[in-house]
């Protein structure tokens, strides 16, 4: 949601800083769950990652954020991991 529609490039205003401060703060926690959970799992060496015609091809925190869910703690309020997404879950 941080990027434009159009260019697909992260969006930026001088009044948007503070307002979407704790969001820049829970991204970067998420983002760095995300990678740790990747190499956790051995998806790192995915070919999807390190092959030239792979997806997220030299781009491990988009496969990781595309792979896995975090959600907020009701409690504590910081991310836990929730699994990974499962889009075809459920198709057969």
């Amino acid at each position: 949601f941080w990027n434009c529609p159009i260019c697909k490039s992260q969006m930026e205003h001088p009044a948007l800083i503070e307002p979407l401060k704790p969001l820049k703060e829970l991204e970067e926690l998420v983002s760095k769950k995300a990678l740790q959970r990747l190499s956790f799992e051995g998806l790192d060496k995915s070919e999807d990652i390190t092959e030239e015609k792979g997806r997220f091809y030299k781009d491990p925190l988009g496969f990781a954020m595309n792979r896995f869910a975090y959600y907020p703690c009701f409690i504590c309020k910081q991310p836990y991991f929730g699994g990974q997404i499962r889009c075809d879950a459920g198709n057969e």
